[in-house]
């Protein structure tokens, strides 16, 4: 069993404080900060900031948040990938120091938020190098995107080059 190299936060929370407590806090590229929980229109939200403390920029990041049942089991996990910019070298990035900020709905039971724990898990770089243990899996789907944002900015290109502005207004009206 290889250690668990990310950044995460075990969250309790009492609505009597209002008050969420980090019992873990980060080892990777990106720090987790300022997290609280609180009631919406929806359902309990977790909001946080998440800052690139690295030295590079950073293109893409997958933060996922695990949910845990009374017998501290893992019941079930939400994933956010976020991208930035067009993802190519020299792309606009998530400079050292960026912070980005984050919102998971979590489950509650009996009106109380369950057991849950937000972290980093993957971690892309501008240059194209990447941080993480990779646990939701990701990669590909990170891939995925880009090639759709390669396949669209491509299209579209063509689209203005042979029918102008009004073609590229036209084929964006579809």
């Amino acid at each position: 069993m290889r250690p668990l190299a990310t950044a995460w936060l075990l969250v309790s929370f009492s609505f009597n404080t209002g008050i969420a407590q980090s019992t873990a806090q980060n080892q990777g590229p990106m720090e987790i900060s300022d997290l609280s929980v609180a009631p919406s229109d929806r359902g309990l939200v977790a909001m946080l900031n998440l800052t690139n403390k690295s030295e590079r920029g950073v293109s893409a990041h997958v933060l996922a948040a695990d949910f845990f049942d009374s017998q501290g089991a893992l019941s079930s996990r939400a994933v956010q990938v976020a991208m930035v910019g067009r993802q190519s070298p020299g792309s606009e990035s998530n400079p050292p120091g960026h912070v980005t900020t984050a919102r998971f709905m979590i489950p509650s039971k009996d009106g109380q938020p369950v057991n849950h724990r937000i972290y980093v898990d993957y971690v892309v770089f501008e240059d194209g190098s990447t941080w993480g243990p990779d646990q939701t899996h990701n990669p590909l789907k990170i891939e995925g995107i880009r090639e759709g944002w390669r396949m669209a900015s491509s299209h579209f290109k063509r689209v203005l080059h042979d029918g102008g502005q009004q073609g590229l207004a036209e084929a964006l009206a579809k």
